[in-house]
């Protein structure tokens, strides 16, 4: 988890998300999920055969069977919902 006052940059959270999705493997139960994502500006973002993953307490990852890993600040983002088997967001270790 992330120690008290310490941030992790986009950079970072792009990386780990990249790390994650090289290992993610096709068969992963998790990928039976979905993640819709509403942005403050409205844009809607529905994924399929997806799952979300929290970083370092503010980003969202999120990785899909097809079109790879995702990340979005969770402050820019009006509504996150999952649903499926991945449908708890985990927080990973940064």
């Amino acid at each position: 988890m992330t120690k008290p006052g310490q941030t992790y940059s986009y950079n970072h959270a792009r990386a780990k998300a990249d790390a994650l999705d090289k290992k993610l493997l096709a068969t992963d139960k998790r990928l039976s999920g979905s993640v819709l994502l509403v942005h403050q500006d409205g844009s809607v973002v529905l994924f399929n055969s997806a799952f979300a993953l929290r970083f370092a307490s503010v980003w969202i990852i999120v990785l899909t069977e097809h079109h790879g890993a995702h990340v979005y600040h969770s402050g820019d983002l009006r509504l996150l919902r999952t649903f499926g088997a991945g449908a708890a967001i985990k927080s990973v270790k940064p």
